[in-house]
């Protein structure tokens, strides 16, 4: 069957995304059925029942952004006031939805301080709209509520590292040495001693430092104890070279003095952000506000430094002037955009929306109510179970065109699927329980971004897919192209709130102005976005998505169920400032899910350190080839790199530094070269070998003495030592 069919008819299609890796009882998990709801609606009122889902879908959707704006506007104002903030739970988004729609809750349930800035977040409100009348959506608000509290915590407690290092980076530049090391301190090992975190820090500073030099091997004897130096006569010379070893002394202790002053004013800050932000213990989900404090500081000292940066470029020339390096960002997460969310419907909620429409003459409050007749009698909820193995669990979430429905599946207690990574011992175990006459493939797979993976296996071929195919397949850069198309038709504008800011600032006057925009723009902009052709792309990318990962899996795993797939899957997610540190070109995370649930493969993360910086068959240092480039701009103009790095293209030559004798000129493509270090790397591990000296961390070099494999051996599929059954080809 084709795609288009599928589109068309609405076929139900798994999205495995959702399914949880552990087992239930009974071997049973959830998971997401996904189709079109014209087609899991039926019945006469089927039409009538459709037209009320996109009305509670679009109030939902307004509910979420304003709920969202109102925490933000909320916890600015007690921050600025310097008020207690309220734990950012489930209940507190609770009290923000109520604050924004019209409900019989009592004054009570709200509180004094929400209430006091539900009046002030009123009257940015233009009088002519109409707040969400919620008296029936009850239960839908609590559903949202857990959905915004998860999101919030999320927010917070992830981005809390980066934040951190990103305010350091722009306020202490000079520190750079010791950015590690505070935001260690204050967001990692909040209750350990500063003097003991920093002065590691300068430690390792020094050896990395040292890094290059030589290393005296670890079975090697003990140096003869040096001979006394003779009294020389002093000459000219020597006299000469005496000054330059004292001033090199004094350059040193001056080197040394100024470390000092660096790591004191360090740990000043270190502990300035400590006090501010008292963390004691993990980061559970109920301490989360704690470091609401810690962001508005650096919120508002970051507003602070990039005015008075703007000011001073204005007075400079228009070459002269830099960007601000600091970055700005909301306090509480916002409404991503003005896309469409799906809403969730639980059988209690159905029951209002069937109510309110005149659908259901049921009366009390549903407990003795049979929810399963309910559903059955307005949906085919045959479409998303089996008789066996898939049930309906009565539950929905839905954006007005696509629902997605969730059920209970039966799995194989395998202990080799449905798993993303697996220990050495259970691979041994997969292979060795494999059938007479079964072939044993390992591959090398290393996620990028220019290339969503590149993978080499030990027979010494190596395939990629790359992003801009994935992009196509996916039809996500068709849905671009759409979606600018239908957006400049109508004349929509998306990027109206830009110039307020966004909600990225700490002041209240400015947040207010943002969401006087927002509140204005917030229903127009919602109810061009849920126009049927843009829900319907977003459907079509889903689809699609899961034939660019099909494609991606076969790549990697052998469709042939005789072959057995062993695959060391690239753990590395990119540094501080690389351009995958945020993601990856593709659904990484999808496509090891997929692999781990093919019968025939089991996967294994494998550290990436150097893998993409040493030559794969001599371990060599390579370096970026240089070469000039044209970069065309966006006014048109050209500009033109002379001896620029090509990110791409890696090569090991004498000239470029390396002085051993048996060095070859080597050239290689940069993803293929670091997914055979990982093959290799993998094959180690298989062969119960030591991780080799030259992809080992500092901290770990000097104990590692594993042999390295030959690169022939690499390729050699007889290098794996596993047990496996007779007649099994390895």
């Amino acid at each position: 069957m084709e795609l288009d069919d599928l589109i068309e008819g609405g076929v139900p299609l798994i999205d495995l995304d959702s399914v949880v890796q552990s087992t239930g009882e009974g071997g049973l998990v959830p998971a997401v059925v996904k189709m079109k709801l014209n087609t899991f609606l039926h019945g006469p009122n089927s039409g009538k029942l459709k037209a009320k889902l996109n009305e509670v879908v679009l109030d939902g959707n307004l509910l979420l952004g304003e709920g969202y704006a109102f925490a933000n506007f909320h916890i600015g104002r007690l921050l600025e006031a310097g008020q207690d903030v309220p734990v950012i739970d489930r209940n507190f988004y609770y009290r923000c939805l109520l604050a924004v729609c019209v409900s019989n809750c009592r004054a009570s349930t709200l509180g004094d301080s929400i209430a006091e800035s539900m009046r002030l977040f009123d009257e940015l409100r233009d009088p002519t709209q109409k707040k969400v009348d919620a008296t029936f959506y009850n239960q839908l608000i609590a559903d949202l509520s857990i959905s915004m509290a998860t999101m919030a915590t999320n927010h917070l407690w992830t981005n809390l590292e980066a934040r951190i290092e990103g305010f350091l980076r722009w306020r202490h530049p000079d520190l750079k040495r010791f950015h590690k090391a505070v935001v260690r301190a204050v967001a990692i090992l909040p209750r350990e001693n500063l003097e003991k975190i920093f002065e590691e820090a300068s430690l390792y500073s020094k050896t990395k430092a040292r890094r290059s030099r030589a290393r005296a091997p670890v079975d090697a004897e003990p140096e003869a104890e040096p001979k006394p130096k003779r009294v020389m006569k002093m000459t000219p010379a020597r006299e000469a070279k005496l000054r330059l070893e004292q001033e090199k002394a004094q350059k040193l202790a001056e080197k040394k003095a100024k470390e000092n002053s660096q790591m004191i004013r360090a740990m000043a800050v270190a502990a300035e952000m400590r006090e501010i932000m008292p963390l004691r213990g993990k980061r559970f989900a109920s301490k989360c506000f704690l470091t609401l404090r810690l962001y508005h500081s650096l919120l508002r000292q970051t507003e602070a430094g990039k005015l008075e940066h703007q000011q001073t470029m204005d007075t400079l020339d228009t070459g002269a002037r830099k960007p601000f390096k600091g970055r700005l960002f909301s306090l509480l997460p916002l409404k991503s955009g003005f896309t469409t969310s799906y809403i969730p419907i639980s059988s209690m909620f159905l029951l209002s929306i069937l109510r309110s429409a005149g659908l259901s003459k049921h009366t009390g409050d549903g407990r003795s109510l049979n929810f399963r007749d309910v559903w059955s009698s307005f949906f085919a909820i045959g479409l998303v179970e089996t008789r066996r193995s898939r049930k309906f669990k009565e539950r929905i979430m839905t954006d007005g065109y696509a629902v997605s429905a969730l059920v209970t599946c039966k799995v194989l207690l395998d202990t080799s699927k449905g798993k993303s990574d697996v220990d050495v011992e259970s691979m041994k175990d997969f292979v060795s329980s494999a059938a007479e006459g079964t072939t044993v493939r390992v591959v090398g797979v290393d996620p990028g971004f220019t290339d969503v993976i590149t993978a080499t296996s030990n027979d010494g071929k190596s395939v990629s897919y790359s992003s801009s195919r994935y992009y196509e397949v996916a039809k996500v850069k068709h849905s671009q192209r759409r979606t600018r198309a239908m957006n400049a038709e109508k004349k929509v504008d998306t990027d109206i709130l830009l110039s307020t800011g966004g909600g990225r600032t700490a002041n209240q006057a400015q947040l207010g102005l943002y969401i006087r925009t927002y509140l204005s723009s917030l229903r127009p902009l919602l109810v061009h976005r849920m126009d049927k052709q843009y829900r319907k792309l977003r459907f079509l990318r889903h689809i699609y998505k899961q034939k660019a990962v099909k494609e991606i899996v076969d790549l990697i795993v052998s469709p042939d169920p005789n072959v057995l797939t062993l695959v060391g899957f690239g753990n590395w997610s990119g540094g501080s400032r690389s351009p995958i540190s945020r993601q990856h070109a593709g659904p990484i995370q999808m496509i090891k899910d997929k692999i781990g649930k093919r019968p025939n493969a089991v996967i294994k993360s494998v550290d990436e350190y150097k893998t993409s910086q040493l030559d794969s068959q001599n371990h060599f240092q390579l370096v970026n080839m240089r070469a000039t480039t044209v970069k065309k701009m966006r006014d048109g103009s050209r500009v033109v790199r002379l001896n620029n790095k090509v990110h791409k293209v890696l090569h090991c030559k004498p000239s470029d530094g390396c002085k051993l004798p048996v060095c070859t000129e080597t050239t290689w493509n940069r993803d293929v070269n670091a997914s055979r270090n990982i093959l290799n790397l993998f094959l180690h591990e298989l062969n119960g070998l030591e991780r080799p000296a030259a992809f080992c961390r500092p901290e770990k070099n000097a104990r590692s003495r594993g042999d390295s494999l030959r690169v022939d051996e690499v390729m050699n599929p007889e290098s794996v030592i596993l047990t496996a059954p007779q007649g099994t080809t390895i």
